[in-house]
């Protein structure tokens, strides 16, 4: 009886999420493609007008990344390209493909070059309940490069285990009963932990604290604030002390479907970063 109970529990908690994911949802028409541009102003880029940004960067900016996203009419991503600029030449262009399985989760993601061949292949497989189980992703020798294993506990995320083989690391993640990751525990080759970080959240499952632990004695801690778009507009750095020692804030523009087209990151006082987006809409 109490097992019975325990499961009807998780499952009204399940619902529960659901209805808060629905009602946090910005209220826009479906995406069809969006276009990003993005630029760093330590690179030698000046700040300029939006138009120019999506419509002629190669004029304005001597280094910058592109990218291109596809959608269907569910909202999944189906196709992706990201272009890197550095110094006026193109170091490089990937395009991404998402494919998907009968139940339409994805089972693969394919990294492409511009010549077609092929740089990563991500491979998913499920449990018995079409949750996802494993992430396998491989380079393009086919070696091994990093794991990721899920783990439920009454059809819900209690644990993520990844293991990436190039940087001969672990890290595991830890879930709440409401889906939010809490704690992250990092080891690296020793296997002795190396770092521990803890996550608070508002209840609009924003990540308003992250906290930063080694050998048991605090090292940072961050604090974000949102608005009522809940995107993330100022993050603000504290040492182990509780010294304020650097503040990012983030000046955010939106259209007319309340959805951003460009955000500016600023250090402190000063401009460092800038995105840009162009949306189209089926």
């Amino acid at each position: 009886m109490k097992k019975k109970l325990t499961v009807l529990l998780y499952l009204f908690l399940l619902f529960k999420i659901a209805a808060q994911k629905n009602t946090n949802n910005k209220n826009h028409s479906p995406f069809e493609s969006i276009k990003e541009v993005f630029y760093d102003i330590k690179e030698g880029n000046p700040p300029i007008e939006l138009d120019h940004i999506l419509n002629e960067p190669n004029l304005h900016l001597k280094s910058f990344s592109i990218k291109n996203i596809k959608f269907d009419r569910e909202q999944n991503i189906t196709e992706s390209k990201l272009i890197k600029i550095r110094k006026g030449k193109e170091i490089s262009n990937i395009n991404t493909i998402y494919e998907r399985n009968k139940k339409n989760n994805i089972s693969r993601i394919i990294k492409e070059s511009t010549n077609g061949e092929i740089e990563e292949i991500s491979v998913f497989t499920y449990n018995n309940d079409h949750r996802l189980f494993e992430i396998k992703t491989y380079d393009k020798k086919n070696n091994l490069l990093k794991t990721q294993k899920n783990y439920y506990k009454y059809n819900l995320l209690i644990k993520k285990e990844v293991i990436n083989f190039d940087k001969k690391e672990k890290v595991n993640y830890f879930f709440d009963n409401k889906g939010f990751k809490t704690e992250q525990l990092n080891f690296p080759s020793d296997k002795k932990l190396k770092s521990k970080r803890t996550y608070k959240y508002d209840k609009n499952g924003n990540e308003i604290e992250q906290v930063e632990f080694k050998q048991n004695k605090k090292t940072y801690k961050i604090i974000s604030e949102y608005n009522k778009f809940n995107d993330l507009i100022l993050k603000t750095y504290f040492d182990a002390e509780g010294n304020a020692t650097k503040k990012i804030t983030y000046s955010i523009s939106y259209n007319s479907q309340n959805d951003w087209i460009q955000k500016i990151e600023i250090f402190n006082t000063i401009r460092t970063r800038t995105w840009a987006r162009e949306i189209t809409y089926f």
